[in-house]
């Protein structure tokens, strides 16, 4: 069985209102370039701009950590300094975990929620959050898990762009 399964987060690293995308690759086993040449052990972290309906690969230039090839295990997205801007912690194989301080959605105005659910579903996983902001309306589906052993921040960060 193939073990490089990617973890991935969408999330609005700049708080442009648009979900970008966050991977963060590698692979348990060492030996797996020997029994899938196509796969390696190590790889880099790879960030998506949301630009329009595509996405643009802005990895080269978002810092010098997305250079580094890496055997990642799991990503945990969330605001881990209250600033309003959605960090990722990183875990790596036989490595300390790494912690993506994001200073790129500072340009942009932000709105922090924490969604309280009822009875078994505390977390309102499943919910729908309908926001405007000027001419900018978004909606945003409340997910839950996380990537392998991690879970993501429980709270949202919905980014507003140039509006208030």
């Amino acid at each position: 069985m193939r073990s490089d399964v990617a973890r991935w987060s969408f999330f609005d690293y700049d708080n442009d209102g648009d979900l970008d995308l966050f991977l963060a690759n590698g692979n348990a086993d060492d030996l797996n370039r020997s029994l899938h040449g196509e796969v390696a052990y190590e790889e880099p972290l790879l960030l998506f701009h949301k630009e329009g309906k595509s996405f643009e690969d802005v990895s080269a230039k978002s810092g010098p950590v997305f250079a580094a090839n890496v055997s990642y295990r799991g990503l945990a997205p969330g605001d881990f300094n209250n600033h309003g801007a959605v960090d990722v912690l990183i875990s790596a194989n036989n490595g300390a975990p790494v912690l993506l301080r994001n200073n790129t959605a500072r340009k942009n105005h932000w709105l922090g929620i924490r969604l309280i659910g009822k009875k078994a579903n505390s977390d309102a996983i499943g919910d729908v959050v309908t926001y405007k902001a000027g001419d900018l309306v978004r909606q945003r589906l409340k997910v839950g898990g996380g990537s392998y052993l991690s879970a993501h921040d429980p709270r949202m960060v919905l980014g507003l762009g140039n509006e208030r």
